[in-house]
């Protein structure tokens, strides 16, 4: 029996997610088959990704690592509800990278558009007119991104504040299709480093807990995905390494934030160096290239990632979906879903813990000026979610009703993902290669 033909609907992310929902689950032999569709469509669009960039596919010379591929490991954070951070120069199509994986999802830009315009007339002047906005809002799913900045207010990540609550004493924010709106399951923000310290700390609870601030209490988030995207690493201690950090701003200031990103992906630096000497066959000229169809396809069809440019399935049924990756994340923890095999899992975690206590002996101590990694229970964690997450995507034998046999060593790379300062990059990974 195929997904239900309402599949992408918010009906069944609250379903997923353990919301209150008009959806029932089918017998424990449907659950399996659903999950064998969805992981196929998630490992299609996990190709997509692969090709869409140059130097982050099997195609790509030196593009596998200890680690894996970047775009793999970038879809298991997500499928984990895991913070993600893309770390590179300008001009590497970071924000490219973030927003087609939202795309590939299903997930619309959140924006005033026409159906949006018509839904801005509806009051929101009490607690009734207001659930009656979300309930539409929540209709389409999307993704917010912004660019931070030192001069960044909350209003504008957040939504402004209400005047007319103000009025009688309740904090309110008007958080349509900004990042904690109704509907807003993916969150990307671009220079994450650069914001002052006031969005910094508010940032904190929605990047952990997913919840924030709104009608005097903390409520949950609808987004469930979060990217971000850096130039540069938060310097060290007074500057005394090129960073984010000015003179006064320690790594200590932005430590704390940067530790929510379980995940640092660098992206790939490209040359105009080949095998056979030719320049036209260099990882530079070929990512041109494809850059180069990219604004052909703006210029032409006003869309960077244009379907003919992508190869995306005709059939709109055969596409990933939001639900989709919330379900592969659902079936990591569901005893009515069997993805792993029992012994695997116990063997793969006596490992991850060998590695894990290993790596305690050099962890991140700011009161020491010892920037390396951080090894703590929250991260470990989030750690295991994603490793368990990239064997999922990855094994592309999995079929409804067999145990993969993974995790294995690929999956033990997540931790060559984890340095706190780029200089320590070297060290973690000759550290936890005898481990693999």
């Amino acid at each position: 029996m195929p997904l239900p033909s309402d599949w992408s609907s918010p009906q069944w992310s609250n379903l997923i997610l353990g919301r209150k929902s008009d959806k029932e689950w089918p017998d424990k032999a449907q659950l399996q088959e659903w999950l064998d569709i969805s992981m196929r469509r998630l490992r299609q669009a996990r190709d997509i990704l692969r090709r869409a960039f140059v130097g982050m596919g099997p195609n790509d010379e030196g593009a596998r690592h200890i680690a894996g591929y970047l775009t793999d490991w970038l879809l298991a954070g997500l499928i984990a509800r895991e913070n993600v951070l893309l770390i590179g120069p300008p001009g590497t199509a970071k924000t490219q990278i973030a927003l087609l994986a939202y795309r590939l999802l299903g997930l619309s830009e959140a924006c005033v558009d026409d159906q949006h315009a018509q839904l801005l007339e509806m009051p929101v002047e009490d607690i009734r007119q207001w659930h009656a906005r979300s309930d539409a809002e929540q209709k389409v799913q999307k993704y917010f991104h912004y660019l931070l900045s030192r001069y960044t207010q909350p209003d504008e990540i957040f939504g402004p504040l209400s005047l007319e609550y103000m009025k009688k004493g309740i904090l309110v924010r008007i958080n349509f299709s900004f990042a904690t709106g109704p509907g807003v399951r993916g969150l990307f923000f671009d220079e994450v480093f650069k914001a002052s310290s006031s969005i910094l700390n508010t940032l904190l609870t929605l990047l952990q807990e997913r919840t924030y601030f709104n009608w005097g209490a903390n409520v949950p988030a609808d987004a469930v995905m979060l990217i971000g995207a850096t130039n540069e690493m938060p310097g060290q201690f007074g500057g005394a390494v090129p960073g984010v950090a000015e003179r006064g701003e320690d790594f200590s200031f932005l430590y704390a934030f940067l530790d929510r990103f379980s995940v640092r992906l660098r992206v790939p630096t490209l040359s105009f160096g080949s095998d056979d000497g030719d320049v036209n066959n260099s990882s530079m000229v070929n990512a041109v290239n494809k850059a180069w169809q990219r604004e052909q396809s703006r210029f032409i069809n006003d869309d960077d990632f244009h379907e003919t440019l992508l190869d995306l399935p005709v059939r709109p049924e055969e596409r990933a979906c939001v639900n989709d990756l919330l379900f592969a994340g659902r079936a990591m923890f569901w005893d009515d879903i069997d993805a792993f095999d029992v012994g695997e899992v116990k063997s793969f975690n006596e490992r991850f813990i060998n590695i894990a206590l290993e790596l305690m002996k050099n962890n991140t101590d700011p009161s020491m000026h010892q920037i390396t990694w951080t090894i703590s229970p929250r991260k470990l964690r989030s750690l295991k979610k994603v490793a368990l997450a990239h064997a999922l995507l990855c094994d592309d034998s999995f079929t409804a009703g067999r145990l993969i046999k993974s995790p294995d060593s690929n999956e033990l790379g997540i931790f060559n993902l984890i340095w706190d300062s780029p200089e320590a990059e070297g060290d973690l990974l000759r550290k936890i290669n005898p481990f693999i």
